[in-house]
Order: structure tokens, then sequence, then C-alpha cells
């Protein structure tokens, strides 16, 4: 039953950002999905029902055959004796502008067996010349994260993506640094 429960909270979440009514988010102009394949991690988030309490938390993407993308997102939660418990969630992305690839769907499975199809957006807002770092949010500026393909970013990295993220109306003041508990 708290499966779920998760499930429709992550649906209601998901379809909400899915059908925003806001102004269009200022996406970059190319992501040449090859370069952007690969791990990354979460350096902060805006906080999110799915991932409170979630460190050390990593997104996995890999090209499928039909030209989707394998989603497979992993946090670690510190349980109340101190043990570390592993989360992974999957799912499958579907690119929604084949012009710039930077604005795709993404869907988790285990919403797939409950309740079908229900995708929430992912607009990448900023990439690094050598896909390094990414600003990536939803059209709603509930969800906002900054990721990058090593542990840590120079301060002034940071701040350029902040500031991007605030001309872009997201609330930068909300965002949480991810914790790490190794």
């Amino acid at each position: 039953m708290k499966k779920v429960l998760l499930s429709i909270t992550l649906i209601l979440g998901l379809s909400c950002t899915t059908f925003a009514s806001n102004d269009p988010l200022t996406t970059v102009d190319y992501v040449e999905l090859q370069k952007y394949l690969g791990k990354w991690y979460e350096l902060e988030r805006l906080p999110n029902s799915f991932e409170k309490g979630c460190g050390n938390v990593t997104a996995d993407y890999s090209l499928r055959k039909n030209g989707s993308i394998n989603v497979i997102n992993t946090c670690f939660k510190k349980k109340k004796n101190d043990k570390i418990k592993k989360k992974v969630a999957k799912g499958i992305a579907f690119v929604e502008n084949e012009q710039t690839n930077a604005t795709l769907n993404v869907s988790f499975i285990p919403l797939f067996r409950y309740f079908g199809w229900f995708p929430g957006d992912y607009n990448i807002i900023a990439l690094g010349e050598d896909y390094e770092y990414a600003l990536v949010g939803s059209q709603n500026r509930k969800f906002l994260w900054i990721l990058s393909r090593t542990k840590t970013l120079p301060e002034e990295t940071l701040t350029e993506l902040k500031n991007i993220a605030t001309d872009n109306g997201f609330d930068v003041s909300k965002l949480i640094k991810t914790p790490s508990f190794f």
C-alpha cells in the first residue's frame, strides 16, 4: 500500500510538471546525446518528496535501441539505526524536441505497472562545454538539479548555474546540497 501511495504522490508531482502553463524555459541550443549519456552526480536540488532523505544521488543514462534513454537514479538513505539503504529508480526518457535534444519526458517504471505513462519534463537549461556539468529543471519550476560528472564543482561554476536558474524563474534560495553519507 505504501508503494501505491508513493506512486500516486510521484504521479501527481510529475503530471503537474507536464501540464504547467508557465513561461517556457530557455534550454541549451543543442545536446549531443552520446556525450550526455553516462553517470552524473547530483550536487544540489530543490527539495522534493521522492528524494527526501536521499544522499549520494547519481543518475545514469544509456541509449536504448529504439532511441529512447534508460534512466537509473540511485540514492542512499540513512536509517534511524545509521544503516544506509540503497534505493534505485529505473525509468525511460524520450526526447521531445529532436532539433535540440534539450527537452525530454521521463517516466519511472514502477508507475507503468500501476498507472501507465505519466511523464515528467526534463529540460536541460545549462550544459558545460565538455558536458562536465548540467542544470536541469521542470517547466513549473518545482524541480531543479545541478548535476556534475564529478562530485564537486568550483564555487564560481555553481554561482553561474544558480544565476541561470534564477533568470529562468527558479527560487535558488531553496536549493539544498545533496548530502554525502560516505
